[in-house]
């Protein structure tokens, strides 16, 4: 259930379980903010990595948040 879209600001937010898959990799958290404009995505809590194929794997798709 998306708690916010903000069209205006290309911005949407939920506080519900996510799963994001690529090949190899399965993230799984609680919360996300994603903000279209600047191209970043957050997990709040909960996260959880799990590597299914290492050859297939690149979590340089996923970069660290900035401190």
């Amino acid at each position: 259930l998306i708690r916010e879209l903000n069209a205006a600001l290309n911005e949407l937010q939920t506080d519900d379980a996510v799963e994001i898959r690529r090949e190899g990799t399965t993230i799984t958290g609680r919360g996300l903010s994603v903000h279209m404009k600047e191209e970043t995505a957050a997990l709040d809590r909960n996260v959880r990595v799990v590597i299914t194929d290492r050859t297939k794997s690149n979590l340089a798709l996923f970069p660290r948040s900035k401190p």
